[in-house]
């Protein structure tokens, strides 16, 4: 290995990757974050589906780093056994249902034959999720009741039966530690050092006030919050003239612009689609005051560090993902209350220079970076699965 606190990593998804001008496709942002990953360990085999064609709605494609190694889960089982016997950790995904999740339970059968350690991840509460997104209708209610019942049955089955788990956010760790003694919480962030460090102070501001909000556009992600709070706003006794950038697509778009229209904010209100990353999706944040996170799960975002290092104010919900960053009080609101959203918009609206808060804002984001991210997963599984697997062994 490279030094005592690297490994090799055998790394389980259902994302799918493409194959094109000799390298490996997919999503932008994921290959960011596996680009910071390899960075912090030995070496990385990609169990993933490869296809002929990736969804137009995925947008932003990056080809793979050529040092990661790819197995396409199409392959045979034989092969898949060889392949995992060659990693020091298997990490699974468990975001998925029972009947989903027949691969992530194989790789830990797989896993145990070979001696390897085992690695759960989960990055969102998408169990929680179905139910916030279910469609309209008893029907709808029922069938995402049922998806929950599966996500957390998988969740407890792959937690018991791996050697340790890691979670995004204090908000998961309730659930996950149910099931597991050995629970790792991370704090998501895209922001490499370089960038962290070069972080853009606020612009000269003038004009009407610049809100932003960017997510996937689905009913959890909670942006009809943000267009509630924009029209309480301006119909106030004493209103405010701002204007609201929604970045991202989803199923929620059509509604959410029919709500702008409802609302009379069609001249307020602009929908600019996915934006590559980091530029120009850090132009957006350049050009705004605050950023809104209206999320109405236990997610923590990792915009909220994007937004600290292009110099923005963020607005945040009242919850433990978000206290348990340190987020100044100023900056959060009752979750799911527009009016409440409303209220602290306009009260920050009065503060937008205020360098003291600014100050107290930026010391959160210390520390925050994709590599330190990396970094202390990669020290967890050396120090507590992999010490104690050797020790095992050595009795």
């Amino acid at each position: 290995m490279k030094n005592s606190m690297s490994y090799r990593l055998g790394l389980l998804s259902e994302i799918q990757l493409l194959w094109r001008d000799d390298a490996y496709w997919t999503l932008d942002l994921w290959v960011k974050d596996l680009e910071a990953q390899i960075e912090a360990i030995d070496a990385l085999i990609l169990f993933s589906p490869v296809v002929d064609t990736l969804p137009e709605s995925w947008g932003a494609l990056l080809p793979l780093p050529a040092t990661i190694r790819v197995v396409d889960l199409g392959c045979d089982g034989r092969t898949l056994c060889a392949e995992v016997a060659k990693v020091d950790v298997v990490q699974v995904p468990g975001n998925q249902p029972w009947f989903r999740a027949g691969r992530a339970r194989l790789f830990l059968r797989l896993a145990r034959k070979h001696g390897k350690a085992a690695v759960l991840g989960v990055s969102s509460d998408r169990a929680r999720t179905q139910v916030i997104n279910a469609t309209r209708g008893w029907l709808g209610k029922v069938s995402a009741r049922i998806r929950f019942v599966g996500i957390r049955a998988s969740q407890a089955y792959l937690a018991a039966r791996s050697d340790g788990v890691f979670v995004v956010g204090e908000g998961l760790r309730r659930t996950l530690e149910r099931w597991s003694a050995n629970v790792h919480v991370g704090t998501a962030s895209w922001i490499r050092a370089e960038s962290l460090a070069r972080a853009v102070p606020p612009r000269v501001r003038g004009g009407a006030l610049a809100l932003c909000a960017a997510a996937r556009l689905e009913p959890m992600k909670g942006i009809h919050l943000a267009l509630g709070a924009l029209g309480a706003l301006r119909r106030s006794a004493d209103p405010i003239d701002a204007f609201l950038s929604v970045a991202g697509i989803g199923p929620e778009q059509e509604r959410l612009q029919a709500l702008t229209a409802q609302q009379g904010l069609g001249d307020r209100v602009r929908f600019v689609g996915s934006l590559a990353y980091p530029e120009p999706f850090f132009g957006l944040l350049r050009d705004s005051d605050i950023v809104l996170f209206t999320n109405l799960n236990d997610e923590q975002p990792r915009l909220i560090f994007d937004a600290i290092s292009q110099g923005c104010l963020i607005i945040c919900p009242a919850t433990l993902p978000y206290r348990a960053l340190g987020i100044p009080e100023e900056l959060l609101y009752e979750r799911g209350d527009e009016r409440a959203l409303a209220t602290r918009i306009g009260v920050l609206s009065g503060r937008l220079d205020d360098d003291e808060l600014r100050q107290r804002l930026s010391v959160v984001a210390q520390g925050v970076t994709i590599e330190d991210m990396h970094a202390r997963r990669r020290d967890w599984i050396r120090s507590t699965l992999l010490v104690e697997r050797a020790s095992v062994s050595a009795r």
